[in-house]
């Protein structure tokens, strides 16, 4: 065979070249750091310690629950026991807490809460570290504070313990506690009210120009 009819092939580029690290990424927008929303996600500090003794606090005062959820609706019948006194001032389940929420940021936007009230939620629970996915919790400090409730993680493995003491069939992950909880139980104001509330800028500065500025920049596509 002639030289003439090998056909040259282009040189490929090395995987670590320059060349094929251009073709690995793409065009994207990035909010510089002066966004109002850059801080909505922050967490208020709990110490292990004030966390630990938080969830001795709330296992001793959700026993009561635990102990009449337990019984079968035969054994409540005969026995003619009713909800303990704390339980209308407790909610627990995601679902539940997330609705019990929504409607006291609805009252707070309306002006129509009654601050006063011993059904006023005030503290929100969360274990963070036991949820799935960040989707599940990431949207808590800024529904806290419209709510205007302490949020308050939870040490890992927690919902395990919230199970077996309100005596469920699955792990709990959130737990809201009314103004009446603390009232009953003067210890918990005494730990909760240690925890800074939570602090987004956008929301504590008012009515603000959405002057959100973006800078265009490169992000590296992974596979």
């Amino acid at each position: 065979m002639n030289n003439q009819d090998k056909v040259q092939k282009p040189n490929k580029p090395a995987a670590n070249s320059l060349k094929q690290v251009e073709k690995k990424k793409r065009e994207v927008f990035k909010a510089v750091l002066a966004s109002p929303y850059s801080r909505r996600s922050l967490w208020p500090a709990v110490g292990a310690k004030l966390q630990n003794d938080l969830v001795d606090l709330l296992c001793s005062m959700l026993e009561q629950i635990g102990t009449f959820n337990k019984l079968s609706q035969a054994e409540k019948k005969s026995s003619g026991l009713e909800k303990p006194s704390i339980s209308e001032y407790v909610i627990y389940g995601f679902n539940s807490c997330m609705k019990a929420l929504e409607e006291q940021s609805k009252k707070i936007q309306s002006m129509k809460l009654v601050l006063n009230s011993d059904h006023t939620l005030r503290y929100l629970f969360v274990c963070k570290l036991d949820m799935t996915t960040p989707l599940l919790f990431q949207h808590f400090p800024i529904l806290s504070a419209y709510a205007n409730v302490k949020l308050i993680q939870l040490p890992k493995n927690t919902h395990q313990k919230l199970q077996k003491v309100l005596g469920l069939k699955k792990p709990t992950e959130v737990l809201v506690l009314a103004k009446g909880a603390a009232k009953m139980y003067p210890l918990l104001a005494e730990l909760a009210e240690g925890v800074e509330d939570v602090d987004i800028e956008f929301l504590r500065s008012g009515p603000f120009e959405a002057k959100i500025k973006h800078i265009l920049t490169q992000q590296t596509v992974k596979k």
